[in-house]
């Protein structure tokens, strides 16, 4: 445990180290930011060697060495890459930073070099690290360098690794890491991936992180066979999945389970951050050799997230939270995958998960635990069926059924039918909105009477990224907005603003967006709309909406430009990931009554966080 500690302490140490450095000019990059582990690192070096060896000899190793520096990497033209050690030679911490400053400016001059020409860059590297290669000779012996590779217990190694990833995705808010086979891929343009003249013939994929719905390069330079072990890690690691077979689609998961962390001791010291997270795999065999492999992070320990938070709109969120204290009916959350409808379920399911309930759940696969709640994972290989455990859980007394999924007939109709008969049941479909869900349950084979008498309400949602409000510039757009809602919307007598991002973005944000927001459409089963249904006409989905919008239905396109006058998103995002620019035209008239509406709330929110220096 204390050597656990020693290893952390000294990472951070060099974290802090470097960015002193990085204040006084010196182009610093954490070891951590630079390499997975010992191991990539190692394997990098020895891509260049020979010219890191011939770099040695000209620039004085010793001598280097002796002031706490190490050309790790070098070319023809000269030192490329130097490490730092966060100590001094006898292990004792630098007084002062500056002091190693000027030691360093001392060497390149005595050197006639300059960090400047050709660009260099430093990494700070943790004693411990930097010891165990001077020692070891692992910089200026090859084959000794060669013999420590070799001799690395391969597990070890290659578990570090994956861990790095994991503990990189959760440190970003990733939801998904792919892992990728493929040599034809370009070099990332990463002043690491460029350390070596022969770089690009070892990079045999990348890793990515999907971070906000958008997938970001990790600039990984990753060797094939580091590649190779740290997928065969993930599937020894995860149930489920047969680790011999590379020759067909797999899916299983990882839990970090007392057992996998005891058999995996390396994983034991962030325990409490693994333990909030389960891991869906899925192996993927593509065409020119490897596996692919993707990862879900699903945080299914921790706290729930507030349903006001997701959804920061009070006039939807009362009718939302009057609706679901309901005793029986069917509220359907549509959208295409990703849109977050089963994070909005648990929101609204966690509101009313009381004691006196029972709340029971099924799903393929479970995603976040509910405590108190009887929650069923689906199985079709053994015949645990959505229909076959939706019956079963009717007889187990419940007062709230979560189903995760309606994806054929039998189950929608055992749904709808539970709804009529005393249950609060919560379930999704795959539709594009709101009044697209009552068309797809007929074409399930759901009566129209059932469904006018079971439905209380349908949420259809997008998740758009949430602008900066710190580092984004608000642009004055009405002429933007005309343009966006067609010739049949009047032009807005008052200015109104849109943020714009910042593609770089700012310490408080990943390129100029900062975690989601959800954009709803909240359909009511007013009287009317029941009545509609029930005559059979839902199929004239035209009249069906036209009808929705009359009893209060705010369409999606709505809903985003009134989210991006409030600040919340960006127009960009809007037409990226909620609606497209027909269906801001054909609610042009719709949208210009809302803005026209809430004007008053929109120039005193506008400035004050727009123009009035609260940016």
């Amino acid at each position: 445990m204390n050597t656990d500690n020693g290893l952390k302490s000294n990472s951070e140490e060099a974290k802090r180290f470097s960015e002193k450095l990085k204040a006084l000019g010196l182009p610093v990059l954490p070891m951590e930011d630079s390499f997975l582990n010992m191991e990539h690192l190692l394997r990098t070096i020895e891509e260049g060697w020979q010219d890191c060896l011939a770099a040695m000899e000209k620039d004085n190793f010793a001598t280097m060495m002796a002031r706490g520096l190490l050309p790790l990497l070098a070319n023809e033209k000269g030192v490329s890459l130097i490490g730092i050690s966060s100590r001094t030679d006898n292990g004792q911490p630098y007084p002062d930073v500056e002091v190693l400053f000027d030691m360093i400016s001392e060497y390149f001059r005595f050197a006639n070099m300059s960090w400047q020409d050709p660009p260099r860059q430093f990494m700070v590297i943790p004693n411990d690290t930097f010891q165990k290669i001077i020692k070891n000779h692992l910089l200026t012996d090859q084959q000794q360098r060669i013999k420590y590779l070799v001799g690395i217990n391969e597990d070890m190694s290659t578990i570090e690794t994956f861990l790095a990833i994991v503990l990189k995705a959760i440190e970003l808010k990733a939801s998904d890491i792919h892992i990728e086979f493929d040599d034809g891929l370009p070099v990332p343009e990463s002043w690491q991936a460029k350390l070596s003249g022969r770089a690009s013939q070892t990079n045999a994929g990348r890793i990515r992180f999907r971070i906000d719905g958008k997938l970001q390069d990790g600039n990984y330079v990753l060797p094939k066979e580091l590649l190779n072990h740290l997928v065969g890690t993930i599937m020894n690691l995860a149930s489920g999945i047969n680790p011999i077979e590379h020759r067909l689609p797999q899916d299983g998961k990882i839990s970090f389970s007392n057992q996998v962390l005891e058999d995996n001791p390396q994983l034991l010291p962030d325990r409490k951050i693994l333990e909030e997270y389960e891991l869906r795999i899925a192996i993927m065999p593509p065409a020119d050799g490897g596996l692919n492999v993707t990862i879900r992070l699903l945080k299914s320990h921790g706290a729930i997230k507030p349903l006001g938070d997701l959804i920061p709109y009070p006039r939807i969120m009362e009718r939302f939270t009057t609706l679901i204290e309901e005793s029986q009916g069917l509220v359907i959350l549509c959208g295409p995958t990703g849109c977050g409808k089963t994070t909005t379920l648990y929101a609204a399911l966690n509101l009313i998960n009381d004691p006196d309930v029972k709340v029971l759940t099924l799903e393929n696969p479970r995603e976040i635990r509910l405590p108190g709640a009887t929650q069923i994972e689906i199985n079709d290989k053994i015949g645990r069926t959505f229909p076959v455990c939706l019956r079963a859980a009717l007889r187990c007394d419940p007062d709230i059924i979560l189903v995760g999924e309606i994806r054929d007939p039998e189950t929608a109709q055992i749904a709808a039918s539970a709804a009529e008969t005393g249950h609060l049941v919560f379930t999704t479909l795959h539709t594009e909105g709101s009044t697209e869900a009552i068309v797809r349950l007929q074409s399930l084979g759901v009566h129209a009477a059932t469904i006018s008498g079971s439905i209380q309400a349908i949420l259809s949602q997008r998740l758009v990224r949430h602008v900066c409000p710190k580092c984004s510039t608000p642009v004055e757009s009405n002429e933007l907005l005309k343009e966006l809602l067609g010739k049949r919307a009047p032009l807005l007598g008052w200015p109104i603003y849109f943020r714009q991002a910042n593609p770089e973005g700012c310490p408080e944000c990943k390129r100029g967006y900062l975690s989601r927001v959800v954009i709803p459409e909240w359909l009511v089963f007013t009287t009317k709309i029941k009545d509609f249904i029930s005559a059979g006409k839902a199929g004239d989905t035209s009249e069906l909406r036209k009808l929705a919008i009359e009893e209060g239905l705010r369409p999606l396109a709505v809903e985003a430009i009134l989210a991006a006058a409030y600040g919340k998103t960006t127009i960009q995002e809007i037409l990226s990931e909620a609606v497209t620019s027909e269906q801001l035209t054909r609610c042009g008239v719709l949208a210009h009554h809302a803005l026209e509406s809430y004007k008053e709330q929109i120039q005193a929110f506008q400035q004050q966080h727009f123009l009035g220096g609260s940016n």
